[in-house]
């Protein structure tokens, strides 16, 4: 996973990189706007006016991309190492805690409930936290799958939004393992 969070900074500095580009080639075209309008009076009022404000607005979209970005992952990464320390100790945790911890961890890890299908005599869940889930999706990728559809950067797709732009429901689920921790005092 920390493959996954270094691909993802990865992807965001490019973005910034290309998104500074870009930045700069519009402030040289409204340099060279206000000099056509100024100093060599090339262009008349109205044309400058909607020239300008179209750079101004394009401009602004590229510093909201910019302040968009998400270039620090130290936290996630720490979350997330957290969530995998975790799962290799629930089996432990899960035998040697009372019942109101383990209704804490499996409503964590399973936010929707668990529910009984009579006809199929199988436990269901509608969702499972997207942390275990994405590590569960993550250990069934085989090594010579990994660059394949189906494989890791498939997989991570799903968790990743806009280059740059870690999706919030995962952000939410790893903070929200801090309060796991609380509860199961690991």
């Amino acid at each position: 996973m920390n493959q996954a969070f270094d691909r993802h900074h990865d992807a965001a500095f490019e973005q910034q990189r290309i998104l500074t580009g870009k930045l700069l080639e519009i402030e040289k075209k409204t340099e060279a706007l206000e000099d056509d309008y100024y100093l060599d009076k090339k262009i008349p009022d109205e044309t400058y006016t909607r020239l300008r404000t179209k750079l101004s607005n394009e401009k602004k979209e590229i510093d909201a991309s910019l302040a968009n970005l998400d270039l620090d992952s130290s936290n996630l990464k720490r979350y997330y190492s957290f969530a995998v320390a975790i799962s290799l100790k629930l089996a432990t945790v899960w035998a040697s805690s009372d019942t109101t911890i383990k209704e804490k961890i499996q409503k964590f890890i399973f936010p929707d409930g668990i529910y009984y299908n009579r006809e199929k005599e199988t436990f269901l869940t509608r969702r499972t936290n997207r942390i275990f889930y994405s590590m569960a999706e993550l250990n069934r990728v085989s090594g010579d799958d990994k660059n394949k559809q189906g494989g890791i950067d498939a997989t991570l797709s799903s968790l990743v939004g806009k280059a740059g732009q870690m999706s919030n429901l995962l952000i939410i689920d790893l903070i929200e393992i801090q309060l796991l921790r609380c509860i199961i005092q690991i």
